[in-house]
């Protein structure tokens, strides 16, 4: 298995071309259902609600969006973004996925998060955060997302302080919702002035701490 997301009665989990969804039988965890998936898979658990990604030609564009209410992994409808999705995350009745390359509004910009609302059917798109700054060549924004009480980080690989090569070290950008909008709170630059490091090519938390990971 590559990833899996623990529930009370059941266990979300994937191999290379599948996701399973597992019962506790004894003292063994038995698949019960099972859906087919990329080898390139991005895939996401939380209350019933299982999230992967696949693909349109050669590029990961799509979210597939599954429920597992009735003990069974049932297809619901798809979400297609721009270009190619490199992270997604859910929380607080939203699902964020970022996304590389992508034009909004008819202006190129490099990357961007999508933001949908999740109390729809199908979710409805409520914003799309883009680089709060001058966006660099290859920024790399939406790198990673994660949601954090009530807080909203981005990660941008290429973000931040422009290095000799015209790439940034990376940065993380913090969001809070103002209203029903996210907007820009403060912004952590890499600690390392180098662009080869990739600072905010992962982030997660562990209790009060935010950890973020490097691309080297």
């Amino acid at each position: 298995n590559r990833l899996v997301f623990p529930a009370e009665d059941h266990l979300i989990a994937s191999s290379d071309d599948r996701i399973y969804y597992l019962e506790k039988m004894g003292d063994q965890w038995i698949p019960i259902d099972s859906v087919s998936i990329n080898n390139d898979l991005l895939f996401q658990y939380e209350r019933d609600t299982l999230i992967a990604t696949s693909a349109i030609g050669s590029k990961r564009r799509n979210l597939d969006i599954y429920t597992t209410t009735t003990g069974t992994i049932d297809y619901q409808f798809d979400i297609t973004v721009p270009e190619e999705i490199q992270s997604v995350c859910m929380g607080n009745s939203q699902c964020f996925i970022g996304y590389f390359e992508a034009v909004v509004n008819n202006i190129p910009v490099v990357g961007a998060v999508e933001v949908y609302d999740k109390s729809t059917v199908p979710w409805s798109l409520v914003q799309t955060i883009t680089p709060p700054a001058t966006p660099y060549l290859h920024d790399r924004f939406g790198a990673s997302v994660l949601l954090k009480e009530d807080i909203l980080y981005i990660g941008s690989t290429q973000g931040g302080v422009m290095g000799p090569s015209n790439l940034g070290s990376g940065s993380v950008y913090m969001y809070e919702n103002v209203g029903g909008n996210w907007q820009l709170l403060t912004t952590i630059d890499s600690p390392i002035s180098d662009e080869s490091k990739r600072f905010g090519h992962r982030i997660d938390s562990y209790d009060e701490y935010i950890i973020v990971g490097s691309d080297m």
